[in-house]
């Protein structure tokens, strides 16, 4: 289920650093990864892809409309 999560909803991230500072470069193998790890980040991701309005949101401005 998790790599469905990552390559399907959590599809890309910025700003996201490793300890040493450095960009974590998005990919499903790591977004699976990291939606192993961590409840609260699998939680988040879940909450927003039953948000209805966000789907709405995004339709509306890929037909160019605001």
């Amino acid at each position: 289920m998790l790599d469905v999560m990552a390559e399907s909803i959590l599809l890309g991230w910025e700003g996201l650093e490793d300890d040493a500072g450095a960009p974590i470069p998005y990919s499903p193998a790591k977004a699976a990864a990291c939606l192993a790890e961590s409840r609260d980040l699998r939680a988040i991701v879940e909450g927003y892809s039953e948000r209805a309005d966000l789907y709405r949101r995004e339709a509306a401005s890929d037909a160019g409309k605001p």
